[in-house]
């Protein structure tokens, strides 16, 4: 498996890609080799089976650019055959819609140039290499680290075999850890998980101070209401809230676009704010599947590692 810091490292690596303009073909290739790999646990030889025809773009609600990806099932009998459809995490879609154009651009009918595994994993490493990122797991480690995740989060064995594509669920057993009791799922979606914290890095941007916060326009200063809670100095939208189309302070941390404040209590407000929200949904009996639960507990695990990052400062920097 993977270890933590190695996952932070690929969502920092594939983050950093999506929006970077002078990637070569090849490095783009890489990319979308990397997210194929990490996000949906596919195999080599069933990325490199993907033509232009499995992959679909269309608008979702918010009229983003979303993905969706066809793969073949890998190791089925004939006539047995059946299809996975995985949809592309949002932010990393520009990725796959660069490699698609590149493809068409070239008269190509095979989405990947790459014309083995070795090759595809080796643009992976890479791209890893140019963000200064030394990608040391292996494909199939990654697969073995997302069907491991999902067994740590309480997934159930169907689900670990819908993720690996197999027609039996007994390659899930493998991963299922009988330990796992119901309280840390809660505490996992009240971000109390440190598993959970330390995979989600809070934003690149700078701290800033609650005087600078104070000084700024009044249009880049994040508040709102979370939860139960008035939320407020958290911290500055570099761009400015109106001309965000996400809820403050849930969708803050984590954005490039977010300068989180030095001043810990108010991430603490928002984190007591959020895991009001997270109470209410699971007294509601709303699914953990949800973009909003989704988003919560994401935001929870951002604004964990804020505090984190405060808490170490004056050891960092002296």
């Amino acid at each position: 498996m993977a270890s933590v810091d190695a996952q932070a490292a690929i969502v920092r690596v594939l983050d950093a890609a999506a929006s970077e303009d002078d990637l070569t073909d090849r490095q783009v290739e890489g990319a979308v080799a990397l997210l194929i790999t990490y996000q949906h646990g596919m195999r080599p030889v069933q990325a490199l089976c993907l033509d232009v025809t499995h992959v679909r773009f269309f608008r979702d609600a918010s009229d983003d650019l979303a993905c969706v990806l066809s793969f073949h099932a890998a190791k089925q009998t004939p006539g047995n055959e059946f299809e996975l459809l995985r949809q592309v995490k949002p932010e990393w879609v520009p990725l796959v819609a660069r490699l698609h154009a590149t493809a068409l651009a070239h008269g190509r009918q095979r989405l990947f140039n790459a014309t083995g595994p070795i090759t595809f994993w080796d643009r992976a490493v890479v791209l890893c290499k140019r963000f200064s990122v030394q990608l040391d797991s292996t494909a199939r480690s990654l697969r073995h680290t997302g069907a491991q995740t999902l067994a740590d989060a309480g997934h159930d064995r169907a689900s670990i075999q819908a993720f690996l594509g197999h027609k039996s669920a007994e390659a899930a057993s493998h991963y299922i850890r009988a330990s796992f009791k119901q309280a840390e799922l809660i505490n996992t979606a009240l971000g109390a998980s440190k598993l959970y914290n330390s995979l989600l890095d809070i934003s690149t941007g700078s701290f800033v101070s609650a005087d600078e916060i104070q000084l700024a326009p009044e249009d880049q200063q994040i508040g709102a209401v979370v939860g139960y809670r008035l939320v407020a100095g958290v911290g500055l939208c570099k761009a400015g809230q109106s001309s965000c189309a996400y809820n403050p302070v849930t969708s803050c941390y984590g954005c490039p676009k977010f300068m989180p404040s030095l001043d810990r209590e108010s991430h603490v407000e928002a984190i007591e704010g959020m895991r009001d929200q997270v109470r209410l949904y699971l007294k509601q009996g709303i699914s953990d599947e949800t973009p909003a639960y989704r988003q919560l507990t994401r935001a929870l695990a951002g604004a964990q590692q804020a505090l984190t990052l405060i808490d170490d400062r004056p050891k960092n920097h002296g």
